[in-house]
């Protein structure tokens, strides 16, 4: 049996609580052993870009854009180092 230890262990329990979580808000979806998690890779890679911002106002402002998209009130798209934002529904 393999042992996982150190730094692989921390992650892959970082990687279940962040799975628990978007589980828990809806925003994945288990049907017959099946997972479906349209938004979660999105959320993953904004909360990556998130935690490479230096500047709190930065952060800050970020996060609540996270939380909006979460919220299915926004959309976001990362390009490069700077976040594109529109309203869900919108075509801008």
């Amino acid at each position: 049996m393999l042992k996982v230890t150190g730094p692989i262990l921390f992650i892959m329990q970082k990687k279940d609580a962040f799975i628990k979580f978007l589980l828990k808000r809806g925003h994945i979806k288990i049907n017959k052993n099946i997972y479906h998690a349209p938004e979660a890779f999105k959320i993953n890679a904004l909360v990556s870009w998130c935690m490479k911002q230096t500047d709190q106002e930065v952060l800050q402002k970020s996060l609540l854009l996270l939380e909006r998209f979460m919220a299915g009130a926004i959309d976001i798209q990362i390009k490069g180092d700077k976040l594109k934002v529109s309203e869900r529904g919108s075509n801008k």
